[in-house]
């Protein structure tokens, strides 16, 4: 596989932009040199353009949502870098690729954080410490890793009460995916 391709410049509005049509090439990646509030973009932190697939269990894909590379029916990837889903059961942990950035529709086109900071759904069924390394656990969800058993793919920077059995977001920095 070659070098990803970076975009030099983009419409931050589009990181949280979901479109039928493609507006990058998939696969394209961006850093961001400065933050912007309204997208939750983070300086320094490294984006892909993607397509999205919500996979054999229709799961749907918000603000905060894992994503990882689209393998129906645990088969092969299908396309290129940059085709992922939010139904883990046509991926798998060690397949993760980002965190979504908007909302994505089945087959839409968007951007996903791979590296860096971002605003992550986390499990919270126990307690997330600061630090705390996080793996992707399920749908629509980051949770505790233990090292050396799950394939951690970021570190938690906030800490989440433990016990209510919701989701919640919490501020995650990204290893460096993007698979």
């Amino acid at each position: 596989m070659g070098q990803p391709k970076f975009a030099d410049n983009i419409d931050y509005s589009d990181l949280t932009a979901n479109t039928s049509s493609p507006k990058y090439t998939v696969g394209t990646r961006f850093i961001a040199p400065q933050t912007d509030s309204a997208t939750g973009a983070v300086a320094g932190s490294e984006y892909m353009y993607v397509r999205f697939y919500d996979g054999a269990g229709t799961v749907a894909c918000a603000v905060g949502t894992p994503l990882g590379v689209y393998t129906p029916s645990g088969g092969s990837p299908v396309g290129s870098v940059g085709v992922v889903t939010s139904d883990i059961s046509d991926s798998t942990t060690s397949l993760f690729t980002g965190i979504a950035m908007g909302t994505l529709t089945d087959a839409y086109y968007g951007w996903v954080c791979v590296k860096g900071q971002c605003e992550a759904n986390l499990d919270n069924t126990g307690a997330v410490a600061i630090a705390n390394a996080m793996y992707w656990s399920g749908d629509l969800e980051l949770d505790v890793a233990t090292v050396g058993t799950n394939h951690v793919v970021g570190h938690a920077v906030d800490a989440v009460v433990s016990g209510d059995g919701t989701r919640g977001a919490a501020t995650v920095i990204l290893n460096g995916c993007g698979v």
